[in-house]
């Protein structure tokens, strides 16, 4: 879901205290985060009731910094994003034919994929609401009525995505990077299956076909293509 978070800095300068508002645009149409910092007021320091000022540190490496208005355009599409949310659900990432780049144009780099497979060794974290793809659709091509209203951290709940017919290409808006770890684990695991098969060990064998079957489950975040 697209959120804009805002954050209110205070600086301290000559005996004035200056409030800012910070604008991050949480958009899965924006591959980095964008502030926008505007002054909002300026408060006389009360000699009978002095405030310390809060310091804090923003890290504006690879942020950009824009305008008023640009900040309330933002701001709109955010609003325009968020009505065009259909619902949340799951599907095989591997079985989808997801088209990347339309929005965040960046090629996959083979020292991120690895070092996100390293993470997945602690835990493939797949419904985390940080975690789920945003992809856009026609709301005829799938039963809006089936999927979630709400993210949700349970695959169990976490409701299949049920196609009225074959969609090819799906834009997604990310997690390039995500398929590729789910495809080199799927890779994996097909040879450990064949290794296997020439043995006797046949209790691991079918806990490794098993898991073959979910790996490439993942949740994902649909928008009305129409919108």
């Amino acid at each position: 879901m697209c959120k804009c978070l805002i954050l209110e800095i205070a600086t301290c300068q000559k005996k004035r205290i200056y409030t800012w508002l910070v604008f991050v645009p949480l958009s899965p149409y924006h591959p980095h985060p964008i502030i926008t910092m505007s002054a909002k007021t300026t408060i006389k320091r009360s000699s009978k009731k002095e405030k310390e000022a809060v310091k804090v540190d923003v890290d504006l490496e690879g942020i950009d910094i824009l305008p008023d208005e640009k900040a309330k355009e933002l701001q709109s599409e955010s609003e325009l994003i968020k009505s065009a949310l259909l619902g949340y659900g799951k599907a095989d990432i591997l079985k989808l034919d997801l088209l990347f780049g339309t929005w965040n144009i960046r090629e996959i780099r083979e020292s991120e994929v690895s070092l996100l497979q390293e993470s997945f060794k602690e835990g493939i974290q797949r419904y985390v609401t940080k975690n789920l793809i945003p992809i856009v659709l026609d709301k005829d091509d799938i039963d809006v009525s089936k999927l979630a209203k709400e993210p949700s951290a349970g695959g169990d709940v976490f409701p299949i995505i049920e196609f009225k017919r074959r969609v090819s290409p799906i834009l997604a808006a990310g997690g390039q990077h995500r398929r590729a770890v789910i495809l080199r684990l799927q890779e994996s695991l097909l040879k450990d299956i064949a290794a296997l098969e020439k043995g006797e060990e046949k209790g691991e064998l079918t806990a490794l076909k098993q898991k073959l079957k979910g790996i490439g489950y993942w949740g994902f975040a649909i928008y009305d293509k129409g919108k």
